[in-house]
């Protein structure tokens, strides 16, 4: 619908600041990526989807995962939960195809346990940066006018976010994986 001579898919918000809270709409994308490259401690992932074309630097998600092993390499503890859809799921090949490059990759990841699902979508940025809300990494999402994400800077919210990443990882229930645990690569490398 055209309104005042543009489109909601032009909408002139792309961000939304005051004091502690930024609302991200198109511009989540590089916020992450500023975020993670200045990580020196950790960066957690909580997703239900990932999905990247890896043969393309220019992929958004393409170029979060080459920063994140930067950051890998440089001593940053690089974490994520991601959701384990059934086989009848819409996420199921990508997160597969990205299970096994996060074991190429080195980095740990472990999912929930087959009847509960990981629906959220989440980044912790050492103790100075949560991102929460719609955006899933994936192109698809990172590039909707309509997906939007919270970026948080208060201490005492990332604080409990991470009490809760910490039991969340640490829980008996999650389930972690080895090469042999994947499933054939039919549709995926």
């Amino acid at each position: 619908m055209i309104r005042g001579g543009s489109t909601m898919f032009n909408h002139p918000f792309q961000i939304i600041t005051q004091d502690q809270t930024s609302i991200h709409f198109l511009s989540y994308s590089n916020a992450l990526l500023d975020a993670v490259r200045s990580a020196k401690k950790r960066v957690w992932v909580l997703a239900y989807v990932i999905n990247a074309n890896l043969s393309k630097q220019s992929d958004p998600v393409t170029l979060l995962m080459t920063v994140l092993q930067a950051r890998r390499k440089a001593g940053c503890d690089i974490r994520f939960i991601l959701d384990s859809p059934k086989e009848n799921r819409g996420n199921y090949h990508c997160n597969k195809f990205f299970m096994r490059h996060l074991m190429e990759w080195g980095f740990q990841f472990c999912t929930p346990p087959d009847n509960v699902t990981s629906h959220a979508k989440a980044v912790l940025v050492d103790d100075r940066i949560l991102f929460i809300g719609s955006h899933n990494l994936a192109k698809s999402s990172l590039t909707n006018p309509l997906d939007c994400t919270v970026e948080l800077r208060n201490g005492f919210l990332i604080q409990s976010f991470a009490e809760t990443y910490k039991m969340l990882w640490g829980s008996s229930s999650m389930v972690s994986y080895t090469p042999e645990d994947m499933p054939a690569a039919k549709y995926y490398g």
